[in-house]
């Protein structure tokens, strides 16, 4: 009885093992066949949007540049005496900016207007001397007539009338070679004055060098026209095809991070340059020149900038949303 028993219970153990197991995971892999047909059209249309969608504005930091910037520096060597306009002073063209002095220019100068004063005083005195000539020569010509004289003190005459007429004119080309030098003396002084080469702004402080001497070509302004500023700003070479000549752009200034100007792409550079970002990190960027629409009375050349230049194609309702102020961008 007891055997039968023992029996029974391990055929019913048996019997539990043998049962099959439950296929827990068929029903919920037929929900992922859904859910995966269910996200194919949203994954379909993001891979539009990137490849065909509006494409966002391009942004970097930009440096405010000019067409016309130039060196003026000294033309005739000398010594710095006075400056007549400091750094970031507007100008007219011709204006003096500066007074140079140069005691060797100013001495020969002089010398030389003694000289000529001499040598006009000698040439009064030699067309006094033929003008004498001349009338001894008509006078004794009449008395030759008359038969007064011989010929012999007609020609004597005659030929001191020649001598005296070969001396002006010897004097004459004396003095015009000394009015010659006079005049490059004058030019070489004027030279001595620096002028503005065209209206603009003065962007450097020369007031320590006064006093100083300075060599033929030696820098002494930088000068900038305002009215020919424009923003550079070097776009990765990856992008750089999505910009095109007349593109809009916005601006903002770190000077000003509370207002924004606009503007236009005028120049793309025609090659690549290298921008160094990190240690080891090199990224090739091409220079994109962009037109503001008006000139800045606060410009000063090399300020930075906000940039965000619209590409044709870009959604102007997200050009106008994108973060334009990078406030911590600008305000390093």
């Amino acid at each position: 009885m007891i055997q039968e028993e023992i029996l029974g219970s391990t055929q019913k153990k048996e019997k539990k093992e043998t049962l099959p197991e439950p296929n827990l995971f068929e029903e919920p892999a037929k929900k992922k066949g859904k859910l995966g047909l269910f996200l194919l059209p949203f994954f379909l249309a993001a891979i539009f949007f990137v490849f065909w969608g509006p494409k966002g504005a391009i942004e970097g930091e930009a440096l405010l540049k000019s067409d016309q910037m130039v060196q003026v520096g000294v033309v005739t060597p000398g010594v710095l005496r006075e400056l007549l306009h400091k750094k970031g002073d507007e100008v007219k063209q011709g204006e003096i900016l500066a007074r140079f002095e140069n005691k060797d220019i100013s001495e020969a100068l002089s010398e030389k207007e003694l000289q000529l004063e001499v040598l006009n005083h000698k040439k009064t005195q030699l067309l006094k001397k033929q003008e004498f000539s001349k009338k001894d020569k008509d006078r004794k010509t009449l008395l030759f007539e008359n038969g007064v004289i011989g010929y012999v003190k007609v020609d004597e005459a005659e030929l001191d009338l020649n001598h005296a007429s070969e001396d002006a004119a010897a004097l004459d080309k004396e003095i015009e070679s000394f009015q010659k030098e006079i005049l490059f003396l004058k030019d070489k002084l004027k030279t001595l004055e620096i002028t503005a080469p065209f209206s603009g702004v003065i962007l450097n402080d020369s007031s320590e060098k006064t006093g100083n001497y300075f060599k033929e070509g030696e820098k002494v302004f930088d000068f900038v026209d305002p009215s020919t500023f424009y923003l550079e700003v070097n776009v990765l070479e990856k992008e750089i095809e999505k910009i095109k000549i007349g593109d809009s752009a916005k601006v903002v200034f770190r000077a000003t991070p509370d207002r924004n100007y606009t503007g236009q792409v005028v120049k793309i550079g025609p090659e690549t340059e290298k921008e160094i970002e990190k240690v080891f990190k090199v990224k090739h960027v091409v220079p994109v020149a962009i037109k503001l629409s008006e000139v800045l009375s606060h410009a000063r050349y090399g300020m930075h900038a906000w940039v965000q230049i619209k590409p044709n194609g870009t959604d102007g309702a997200a050009f106008k949303n994108l973060t334009l102020f990078r406030k911590k961008e600008i305000q390093k």
